[in-house]
């Protein structure tokens, strides 16, 4: 990892399970759109019926996007935010796939 995002092992660490979480918050979201476009729902029900549940999974990547442009590391706040949106993407997958 680059030296400004490396400061001490911890953030490496941290760094790294934030990546990961990121990527699982992605993953969902992708998964969400590729679901609706696939089914020929139009964009405004997409966007009501399938984003809007998953707004923290949203504020997640949107995290991540602002700490990239930023380049600034993630704390553990961030990594909370990560987190919650992850197990958040979890859940809402799962009830959706039983509706």
């Amino acid at each position: 990892m680059s030296g400004s995002v490396c400061i001490s092992s911890l953030q490496c660490k941290l760094t790294g399970l934030f990546g990961t979480l990121v990527v699982i918050c992605g993953t969902a979201l992708a998964w969400v759109v590729f679901e609706g476009l696939s089914s020929g729902a139009s964009i405004g029900l997409m966007l009501g019926l399938l984003i809007v549940p998953l707004w923290p999974t949203s504020c997640a990547v949107g995290l991540a996007v602002i700490l990239r442009v930023m380049q600034r590391p993630p704390g553990w706040l961030a990594l909370a935010a990560a987190a919650g949106g992850a197990v958040w993407a979890v859940i809402m997958l799962n009830m959706l796939e039983r509706l």
